[in-house]
Parts: C-alpha cells; sequence; structure tokens
C-alpha cells in the first residue's frame, strides 16, 4: 500500500513539473575550458613560535573549498629580511593535511615569509600566495 501511494504521489509531481527525472548523473565538479577556470585554491599559512633560537617554523593548508578536491602542486616558502632570502620547495600532493617548513641558522628579529602554491600545468586551479611575519629568536647571552 505504500508502494502505490508513493508511487502516485511521484506521479502527480511529475505531471505537475516540480520533480523531474533525467538520463545523466549530476556532478558538482568544475570541468576547465579554454575560458573557465576553476577557482582558486586558499593558503593557510601560519607561523609557529619555537622554543628554540635561530629557528623558524611556518606551517601551510591549502584548501579548495571543495571537500574531495585535491590541489596538486608544488609549494613554495620563502623568507627573507633584508637581503638574506632563504627557500624551501616540496611537493603537495592534495591531501588536505597541513605541511610544515622549519628554517635554521636564521638571524634574530623578524622575518617576512612568502607561501606560493603553484598548481599543476594542467589542473583545474589557479596558483594562490599568502604571506606574513615570523620572529626568530637570538641565542641568550652568558651573564657573567
Amino acid at each position: 500500500m505504500k508502494k502505490l501511494i508513493v508511487g502516485l504521489l511521484m506521479a502527480v509531481l511529475m505531471s505537475a513539473g516540480l520533480v523531474s527525472t533525467t538520463a545523466t548523473s549530476a556532478f558538482a565538479g568544475c570541468t576547465p575550458t579554454e575560458y573557465v577556470t576553476c577557482g582558486t585554491p586558499t593558503v593557510h599559512s601560519t607561523s609557529v613560535p619555537m622554543k628554540k633560537a635561530n629557528m623558524a617554523k611556518i606551517r601551510v593548508r591549502i584548501s579548495t573549498g571543495q571537500k574531495k578536491a585535491k590541489a596538486v602542486g608544488w609549494l613554495y616558502v620563502t623568507v627573507t629580511q633584508g637581503d638574506t632570502v632563504r627557500t624551501k620547495r616540496v611537493r603537495y600532493n592534495g591531501n588536505g593535511s597541513p605541511r610544515t617548513f622549519v628554517f635554521n641558522k636564521l638571524a634574530a628579529g623578524t622575518w617576512n615569509y612568502t607561501v606560493t602554491f603553484v598548481s599543476e600545468k594542467d589542473s583545474r586551479y589557479k596558483n594562490a600566495v599568502d604571506s606574513g611575519k615570523a620572529k626568530v629568536k637570538g641565542k641568550k647571552k652568558a651573564r657573567g
């Protein structure tokens, strides 16, 4: 009896045009073309305080805004202070987990950092950039 009532209700809704059936499945993703790009992933970066002297730690996470979408490419982290520039590069496989970059042998003070995500050549995502500042502690001098 339940199936009969549900079938009649579905027939009424379909005839009224409120419900339709299609032969293709729904696809919420984006297919890039020559004229359409699918968006820019967001780069989230933070400077993590270090207990050791002359070191900086930067944590980076990439989010695409879509639950199962993966942004695959390269992560470049560059720290600068004056004329001194240090860069690290790592492959990012798009699993969503944060990556941590540790720079050692840095002079004490404030360092500017820039995180650049460069997507694969055939990827549907654009490149993304984030920046911030990291404070580096100096070595404590002996009192005497």
